[in-house]
């Protein structure tokens, strides 16, 4: 019982900690015997390997020396994760003030661990479409027809058949496999059957008591809405250039969270942060993972240096993880060493299926390229269309829906219609909320030599919500692949 007294004050966020590592060993059991992934209820839920993989995030996170990916220019100069003004970056030097580091570390870690969760907690909605009739039942709680079963079965194959020749941007969804697919709400890009509600709400119940609960315990000490900001209204109404494309669309009046009707203004304004944090954080722990093998499936590249197995050096740990956006059982290798972590990615295996589940198990399962797939070749509404000159805009790409409804839900609030654009080469604001670390920091009234750019929590890319015209457009030829998600400036 010692763990019970030491853990909680050695690992931060112990108890998000332990609700992934319980989560992940169902889902983890289920792939092993050949059915789909358990529900999940989260209050029957309540570390090490998992602090481990946190802190080997955490450092990658903090490494100031950047790939070239995730630097960029802008009116702004040339922004990486870290704000600009903390030179040397953490954990050699302490960002925030009075508090020191453990602040914003309690803060990235939860983020951590409510991603690995949600990938645990959501996996069998996103798998339940690929395995057979005998080990789930259908959406509407009946036994899956032929018809779809026929649809269930060209899904694989063409799994197969992608998997096998690397033709990834060849796999094709005709239309009866997505009118299948979008019998199960996940896969129900724009909510047409109005599903998304069911599987969605309880874990965005869970998410917002939890976050309100934690903000009446400990309030933070400033507001980091940036409508509230007097100098952020100060620079909008000047003309100054912000960093972001959508500031003069703006709310005129008011905070972000002043629609928000599950708390107060100061509880709505927690949970917006959080929820932006989430985001951040999911695509983040995506770019710090690859294929042991060297091989692109589930959403990774491949790149000609990684045509072999990759390993490393020193000694090694594992854990089993299910990451969102992936929804696969999966086995992750990770340094002893944590700085190791800061030169190398951390290394996923496979699941390993049991005999008895091999006949059933969905081979080569590629959720990332189905959900790709499906939102640019498969004919259902990839566009908004908006303006004087009724131009199109990217939608949310999968398998960001479950934020996109949070916003809409809660917060009457949407992703600017220019975050995903993928025509201007040099800049896009989804890459640049992807790419700053000070989601995670204190506020100007905390640290006051700080610029007011550098401490926005990612709403100043959020506008109030319109009901978009929806449209489809096939991938430009030449950019089939071009998926707004993982596009990056040029």
């Amino acid at each position: 019982m010692i763990i019970w007294h030491v853990a909680p004050r050695s690992i931060p966020a112990f108890d998000l900690a332990l609700m992934v590592a319980r989560a992940t060993a169902l889902v983890h059991g289920a792939f092993r015997e050949g059915v789909v992934p358990p529900d999940i209820p989260l209050g029957e839920l309540t570390a090490m390997d998992l602090s481990h993989l946190a802190r080997c995030i955490e450092v990658r996170y903090c490494n100031v020396v950047l790939p070239e990916e995730y630097t960029f220019w802008s009116a702004w100069g040339d922004y990486q994760r870290w704000p600009l003004d903390m030179s040397p970056p953490p954990p050699v030097n302490t960002p925030e003030e009075p508090q020191g580091m453990d602040v914003w570390r309690e803060r990235f870690h939860e983020v951590v661990y409510t991603t690995l969760l949600m990938g645990a907690v959501f996996a069998r909605a996103y798998n339940q479409p690929f395995y057979p009739p005998t080990t789930r039942a259908s959406p509407s709680g009946e036994e899956a027809d032929e018809g779809a079963e026929a649809c269930r079965q060209e899904h694989l194959d063409l799994l197969r058949k992608a998997s096998a020749s690397s033709a990834l941007s060849y796999f094709g969804i005709g239309e009866a496999e997505r009118d299948y697919l979008g019998r199960f709400p996940v896969f129900d890009l724009d909510d047409a059957r109005g599903g998304q509600r069911e599987t969605f709400g309880p874990f965005i119940e869970w998410f917002i008591r939890s976050v309100i609960l934690q903000h009446q315990a400990d309030p933070p000490k400033s507001s980091r809405d940036l409508l509230l900001c007097d100098e952020a209204r100060a620079a909008r109404d000047g003309q100054e250039d912000l960093p972001c494309l959508c500031s003069q669309d703006w709310p005129d009046t008011g905070g972000f969270s002043q629609w928000f009707s599950g708390g107060s203004l100061a509880e709505g304004e927690a949970v917006l942060w959080r929820l932006m944090q989430l985001i951040h954080m999911f695509e983040f722990i995506l770019t710090c993972i690859e294929n042991a093998d060297g091989k692109p499936r589930l959403g990774r590249e491949w790149w000609w240096w990684k045509r072999s197995a990759r390993s490393f050096p020193g000694n090694t740990r594992t854990i089993r993880l299910v990451l969102f956006g992936v929804f696969q059982a999966e086995e992750v290798v990770m340094p002893d060493d944590i700085m190791e972590a800061v030169h190398q990615q951390l290394l996923a295996h496979g699941p390993r299926a049991s005999d008895s589940a091999a006949s059933v198990s969905p081979p080569n399962l590629d959720i990332p390229l189905v959900l790709e797939n499906l939102y640019l070749r498969s004919g259902i509404p990839n566009k908004g269309v908006a303006g004087e000159y009724n131009r199109r805009y990217n939608l949310p790409p999968p398998p960001l829906q479950i934020f996109t409804f949070i916003l809409r839900h809660h917060f009457n609030l949407q992703i600017h219609r220019g975050a995903f654009n993928t025509h201007v080469k040099e800049y896009q604001d989804y890459h640049y909320f992807k790419s700053r670390a000070t989601i995670f920091a204190n506020g100007l009234d905390q640290v006051l030599d700080r610029n007011w750019a550098d401490c926005t929590n990612g709403t100043e890319f959020l506008v109030e919500y319109q009901p978009p015209t929806l449209r489809y457009s096939p991938p430009v030829f030449g950019d089939e692949t071009e998926n707004p998600r993982t596009w990056f400036p040029m």
